[in-house]
């Protein structure tokens, strides 16, 4: 009977570290955790409005660390529990009848986690001082992960935003004119839709990221660059349909992204429509 709660934990460890991996790393950018905990936060913000929307994406990195970290102090301490009188030993200083074999195996998997632990429990067995010095290894990765994808989303975040700002201001520049955009800026726009396409694939979580400043927000801007894209599809120009329909393929492109993995599909003007609306700009 001792292994089964053994098997159990070895089961939830390597679970966590899979969803740590298809949500770091994998081209889904997105684990079991990430997904389930992305769309309650969304809702619930939903609901609350403007202000609950901004906390979902923080709130997303921080809900998906705190559960990686407790399933793997969870799956180890199953590891540990039916051993705790036979397998480890124990500093003199500890009273034998205040403890607990649960609340051990509980408080051993957190501090090895967190550090490499204390000394006050060590391993007898060969094997089981094999398991803590793995687990060391597992929390180091998992504070690892963590500190990288902070920095991975922010990063994405940056380039989105600096997209958006871009149309943004070519909007306000050039409303009273209208005029037929150049190669260079048709190019350039296709060239970082593309990018921000990449990174919303490889990382799932970036779309739960509400903006504050209109200017910032994608979901605003990408009308502006489907009407350049119009607008410059009837110039006599080969140079600049060519570019237009460039950018118009990026449109489409992303647009298909977003109706596969988070808006209902259809055509890109409703798909764009729905992603303004389900980032909490205009009518829900």
């Amino acid at each position: 009977m001792t292994w089964i709660p053994t098997l159990l934990g070895a089961l939830l460890v390597a679970l966590t570290l899979r969803d740590a991996f298809h949500t770091l790393w994998h081209p889904s950018g997105e684990g079991t955790t990430s997904r389930v905990l992305s769309r309650l936060l969304w809702r619930a913000g939903g609901r609350m409005g403007r202000r609950g929307r901004e906390l979902a994406g923080p709130l997303l990195l921080v809900g998906v660390v705190v559960v990686w970290t407790v399933l793997v102090i969870t799956g180890f301490a199953l590891v540990y529990w039916p051993r705790m009188d036979s397998g480890f030993a124990f500093s003199p200083g500890l009273a034998p009848g205040a403890r607990s074999d649960l609340l051990d195996a509980v408080y051993l998997s957190t501090v090895v986690t967190g550090t490499l632990g204390f000394g006050d429990v060590v391993a007898r067995d060969g094997w089981l001082r094999m398991v803590t010095a793995g687990q060391g290894l597992v929390g180091f990765a998992l504070l690892t992960a963590a500190l990288s994808w902070v920095l991975q989303t922010q990063q994405i975040l940056g380039r989105r935003r600096s997209l958006a700002r871009l149309l943004s201001a070519h909007r306000r520049g050039t409303e009273e004119t209208a005029t037929v955009p150049s190669v260079e800026l048709l190019d350039g726009l296709a060239r970082d839709l593309a990018r921000t396409h990449v990174d919303l694939g490889q990382s799932a979580s970036t779309y739960y990221f509400h903006e504050r400043d209109e200017t910032s927000a994608l979901a605003l801007a990408l009308p502006h660059a489907a009407d350049l894209a119009r607008r410059a599809r009837g110039s006599d120009d080969p140079d600049r349909r060519a570019a237009a329909r460039m950018l118009d393929v990026a449109l489409d492109d992303y647009a298909a992204l977003l109706g596969e993995r988070f808006v209902a599909s259809g055509p890109r003007a409703q798909v764009l429509d729905r992603y303004a609306r389900d980032q909490g700009f205009g009518p829900d």
